[in-house]
């Protein structure tokens, strides 16, 4: 079958005979002049730009805030006055039905409070709204709220 054309010429001829695949390929990969379109292009390297440095800001020192000392409120707070005894004036312990001992039996929350302030304030009963009630100021006995039912 004779080959027609601009690329009947370009076609290898004698011993390297032309297959159908080979045709194909061949009309495939060149334009109608012969000229190979699938040859690849040598790509330009690019140059890499340099990167610029930055420069690097300094910090500011921030100044330490000094700590407020929490003041100590326990220490700081003074003791309350009592006041003088009265006879009007009754037990308010004595006087609420759970504390007050029916039997002639001691009541331990009163004799609690009696035996003295340190342990009065380090149970915390103060927070209960019971300091300065059937309770004797320190070096002072006898004198106070103290309940009638519980003479000393």
């Amino acid at each position: 079958m004779p080959i027609l054309g601009p690329k009947a010429e370009s076609l290898p001829q004698g011993h390297d005979a032309i297959t159908k695949y080979s045709l194909l390929n061949y009309m495939r990969s060149n334009d109608n002049n012969g000229n190979n379109s699938k040859k690849r292009k040598k790509k330009k390297k690019k140059k890499k730009k340099k990167k610029k440095k930055k420069k690097k800001k300094k910090k500011k020192k921030k100044k330490k805030k000094k700590k407020k000392k929490k003041k100590n409120l326990m220490v700081q707070t003074p003791r309350p006055e009592y006041p003088a005894a009265d006879s009007s004036q009754k037990c308010l312990v004595a006087q609420s039905k759970n504390l007050n001992h029916m039997n002639g039996l001691r009541n331990p929350l009163i004799e609690f409070i009696l035996n003295g302030m340190k342990e009065f304030c380090m149970y915390g009963l103060a927070m209960y709204g019971l300091y300065g009630i059937a309770a004797t100021p320190p070096g002072e006995q006898n004198k106070g709220y103290i309940c009638k039912e519980n003479k000393r």
